[in-house]
């Protein structure tokens, strides 16, 4: 049953950035580097924390608290 899957869940998926959003991506990815301290706030369920860990794991946050 698992060969007829649509998709492959033993890929790794590669995040992308929108040629129309990639100027606004920029500017936010200056800022994050040159931040010292990064608060993310996201709604309480699995996309908010799944943007959330994103962000922790591409600015290779040295702490992190969930509440």
């Amino acid at each position: 049953m698992v060969d007829k899957s649509p998709s492959d869940v033993t890929k790794k998926f590669k995040f992308t950035v929108s040629p129309s959003k990639r100027k606004q991506f920029n500017v936010v990815k200056k800022l994050l580097n040159e931040a010292t301290e990064i608060i993310v706030i996201t709604d309480p369920n699995r996309e908010g924390e799944n943007i959330a860990r994103s962000i922790i794991r591409i600015e290779r946050a040295s702490s992190m608290l969930f509440h």
